[in-house]
């Protein structure tokens, strides 16, 4: 009675055994001796000379009744890349044993090789399963591998499918976790993972924004003449009566209030551009665009465009994660009254790709808010893609911001301009580590959403802009424990097949400073800066698709040491 692995069974109803399939009486003594040696020889996985080569033909020759000689010399041609002559005794041997399994795979690892991709579709089958190429009801665990082995191979190359070649692996790992195949084929999927990614981050059509900040007008320097210092001084309220006392008097604005408070926003953001102070300097310039965008005092929109007219490192200096929850409420106000105000700022080159999502979000949410306005909103994402599409400006070409602005199209579900979102995936202007595949994109624009869910709360009076009661208002539904099981497993994963990927991962980009790398990957630099700069908002390098606050931040504050980049 052959043994097979019952809880491996269990699972997938397939038995997988590394016991011998086939009786030794079936082979003469010489046969065996024979099949032995080759099986040896195979197994170191070494070039084979031409001298072996010919032993094996002719032992093939004398054996012509034996398949396992016809497939050692397959295996055999593949080691010394002689991918030609492996096709052909592939098709050879499938053709004379038809029902010899191993023969099969043999072929279809031979058209791999060969690039003949639909002969190896064709042969793997759909869906994939291991009894597309046997009938037999126990396999042995060498045809079990190879089959999985050549759907991850074939995920890889032809699919860019990292999430199937998991798929694939995790069979591997279901079966043994410990085999060196398995083992291997974790290492070479998260290798795609880093290939892909790098191909993407240096590909041509790959595109970031060099963050230039606008220079100020050197008047605002000067300190401003008030007419009401005492409601500027209001501005850095240190108490809750301080803010109940500005709000009570910036409910009317005089054209006099109106002129100081302008002119307090420029002085403070000129000298916080100028020389960076503590966070706290920047606070009134902030009050004063609450009041101001609340009021939509046109005269005060490009100067408080101007706070986000800065380049990158002002901005999470003096905001970082708290960016997003200050100005989404101001710009959603000022854009409501001009949105060819936001609109043209999208337009400008140079200006912070994180400040334009933020933009592109307010937009989304109008097209939620305002649906009989749905088709002009539209045209602003429209006529942004088509001017990536149709310009090469660098000044304005992101591929972050592109690939950010999907889950904005996504959430309110903007379906009208398919033809451009396909042309952008088509160009490779989109990171799909980001927003995923034109394909995950597309199917989810397909499904049916509740657009109200998606709404995000926005003040609505002066007070709660400064005590942001109204965050209270989320009209969010219960989220489903499947989901926040899903949610809680993403964050810490308690799959042992995850957690093991993940320790593969840690394993491949560990790196020891103290010692030397490798002479095969020594740098020809002479010098490599180190601990390049992340922000909170960029991408996370680890290439997990979330952004850096939301994933590796916390980790690398306790672990200063990290990866040269």
């Amino acid at each position: 009675m052959i043994s097979y692995n019952k809880s491996f069974y269990n699972k997938h109803k397939i038995k997988v055994t590394d016991e011998p399939l086939v009786s030794r009486n079936e082979f003469s003594y010489k046969e065996i001796k024979k099949i032995e040696c080759w099986h040896s020889e195979l197994q170191k996985g070494k070039f084979f000379t031409q001298y072996k080569i010919e032993k094996l033909e002719q032992d093939m020759n004398v054996y012509s009744d034996n398949p396992v000689f016809c497939n050692y010399l397959i295996t055999a041609y593949n080691l010394s890349n002689l991918t030609n002559e492996a096709l052909s005794l592939a098709k050879y041997t499938v053709k004379k044993f038809p029902d010899y399994d191993f023969g099969k795979i043999s072929y279809a690892t031979a058209a791999f090789d060969n690039s003949d991709y639909i002969i190896v579709d064709r042969i793997l089958g759909n869906p994939r399963s291991v009894f597309n190429i046997t009938k037999e009801e126990l396999i042995h665990e060498s045809l079990f591998f190879s089959y999985y082995a050549l759907c991850i191979k074939y995920s890889l190359k032809c699919e860019n499918s990292i999430e199937n070649a998991n798929k694939y692996h995790r069979m591997m790992w279901e079966y043994d976790a410990n085999d060196s195949r398995t083992l291997a084929f974790s290492d070479e999927i998260l290798l795609h993972s880093f290939k892909l990614n790098y191909e993407i981050q240096h590909s041509k059509s790959f595109r970031k924004v060099e963050v230039k900040a606008k220079k100020l007008d050197d008047q605002w320097r000067l300190n401003p003449f008030y007419h009401f210092p005492e409601i500027i001084r209001l501005l850095d309220y240190d108490t809750d009566q301080e803010r109940d006392k500005l709000v009570e008097n910036s409910q009317v604005l005089s054209d006099e209030l109106k002129a100081d408070y302008i002119a307090c926003l420029k002085h403070t953001l000129y000298n916080c551009a100028s020389d960076y102070y503590n966070y706290e300097d920047i606070i009134p310039a902030i009050h004063i665009a609450y009041i101001l965008s609340y009021h939509q005092v046109e005269d005060a929109i490009d100067p408080i465009l101007d706070l986000l007219r800065q380049d990158s490192e002002f901005r999470e200096y003096y905001w970082g994660d708290d960016f997003e929850e200050y100005f989404y409420p101001i710009l959603f106000y000022i854009g409501k009254k001009y949105p060819e105000k936001l609109e043209k700022f999208l337009f400008e080159p140079h200006r912070d790709t994180f400040v334009k999502t933020i933009i592109f979000e307010v937009f989304s949410q109008f097209i939620l808010f305002f649906p009989q306005r749905r088709k002009e909103y539209e045209q602003v994402f429209s006529n942004f893609f088509s001017y990536c599409i149709n310009h090469n400006d660098a000044g304005i070409l992101d591929t972050e911001l592109l690939s950010f602005m999907m889950s904005d199209i996504i959430s309110s579900k903007q379906s009208s301009y398919i033809n451009l979102i396909e042309d952008i995936f088509d160009k490779g202007l989109i990171n799909i580590t980001i927003c995923g595949t034109k394909e995950n994109v597309l199917k989810d624009l397909e499904k049916e959403k509740d657009l109200d869910y998606n709404r995000k709360p926005i003040p609505e009076n002066l007070t709660e802009f400064f005590d942001q009661s109204y965050l209270n208002r989320y009209k969010r539904k219960p989220i489903s424990p499947e989901t926040l099981r899903a949610y809680e497993q993403m964050i810490n994963p308690s799959d042992p097949y995850d957690i093991m990927m993940m320790d593969r991962f840690s394993k491949l980009m560990s790196f020891n400073r103290n010692q030397e790398a490798p002479p095969q990957v020594q740098p020809n630099h002479a010098h490599i800066k180190a601990n390049k700069k992340v922000g909170r908002n960029d991408p996370c390098p680890c290439n997990s698709g979330k952004k850096f606050k939301k994933c590796c931040l916390n980790k690398t504050k306790h672990h200063q040491s990290s990866i040269d980049i």
